[in-house]
């Protein structure tokens, strides 16, 4: 590890760190003066597992790879894979709910539901909706009167098919990834 001095680069390395986005001027300043720049080799350890942390890295350039030794590796491996899992769908509604129209969240809604709800009957894909209507629009960020007319408008295009107020069937998978294409 080498230590390394850039001027003014503290305060400009915060500024490009999405999770210090929210921070006023002040904050940003209180961060900046904590930021020691570093720069390690390929394969060198940035932290050992039993050494104590209080440090946050925000890696620049590379990959960092996270090793932890355990009697039952398997189930850790399994935790560690539900938890990325689980971080990069949120990171993914995060980017869908600031970014993208709001039928394409719509459909992104649909297909999560699919993914976890969904079960094959006869064939076709059914899912029993776990939320209301309501609930539905403000997992998406809109109105129940919004995700009711795209129901609608994907039914006529026969996406999909509403029975009753929390069952939709799947009637073309194809047309809705590709409608978010």
């Amino acid at each position: 590890m080498t230590e390394i001095s850039c001027q003014y680069a503290e305060e400009l390395c915060t500024r490009k760190v999405p999770i210090f986005a929210s921070l006023s001027e002040e904050d940003l300043a209180k961060v900046s003066v904590m930021i020691k720049h570093r720069k390690y080799e390929k394969g060198e350890a940035l932290i050992l597992e039993e050494q104590p942390s209080d440090t946050l890295f925000i890696i620049k350039q590379g990959h960092v790879k996270l090793l932890k030794t355990t009697p039952q590796p398997d189930i850790s491996l399994k935790l560690l894979k539900t938890v990325t899992k689980r971080l990069a769908h949120a990171e993914n509604l995060a980017q869908s709910l600031a970014t993208k129209d709001p039928e394409i969240r719509i459909v992104h809604m649909i297909l999560e539901l699919v993914d976890k709800y969904g079960k094959t009957v006869q064939g076709q894909i059914k899912v029993e909706l776990p939320l209301s209507r309501e609930e539905l629009a403000n997992y998406v960020g809109v109105t129940r009167e919004t995700i009711s007319r795209k129901f609608s408008k994907f039914e006529r295009l026969g996406m999909i098919e509403i029975k009753g107020t929390r069952e939709i069937t799947i009637r073309n998978m194809q047309k809705l990834n590709e409608y978010i294409d």
